[in-house]
């Protein structure tokens, strides 16, 4: 946990960073995502209460989910916390659940997040996911009888 001031980059070593804003705005620029460990998380949080704000900003050519930058403003009540994750080509928020981008070399376009694994059923043959709890991505497909199974690769 790194707690800052003022205008900082994200490093791939930190997990959590705490921005002070109480004496002005603070820009969190993002690395570009390809430069951090695939589906590695952060966590950007604005602890103070002013008026101030942080802008979470990727690196030119990026987004955040198609976003330009992400505004965490004041929250009377509690910390204003905003999660990414890099993937490939840019940064995503794992709590959005909308697909992603798969890492290069797996043939597939892109993946959902889920914290539990799909039913194996004819209805779900093809889809791909990714589940952040167990940490493994996982495909449901026919094995040579035409019976759904899971995948995980």
């Amino acid at each position: 946990m790194r707690t800052v001031t003022s205008d900082t980059t994200l490093l791939e070593s930190d997990d959590v960073i705490n921005c002070d804003c109480t004496n002005g705005d603070i820009t969190v620029t993002l690395p570009y995502g390809n430069s951090i460990a695939y589906l590695q998380q952060f966590a950007v949080v604005k602890v103070d209460r002013t008026a101030h704000v942080v802008n979470i900003v990727p690196s030119s050519g990026e987004a955040i989910d198609g976003a330009s930058e992400i505004i965490l403003k004041k929250d009377p009540l509690y910390n204003a916390m905003f999660r990414l994750q890099a993937v490939t080509g840019g940064w995503h928020n794992p709590a959005s659940k909308t697909p992603i981008p798969a890492p290069a070399g797996t043939g597939v376009g892109s993946i959902l997040q889920l914290t539990a694994d799909l039913p194996v059923t004819a209805s779900n043959v093809g889809k791909t996911w990714y589940n952040i709890t167990d940490k493994t991505y996982k495909k449901i497909a026919l094995d040579g009888n035409g019976i759904p199974r899971l995948e995980i690769w």
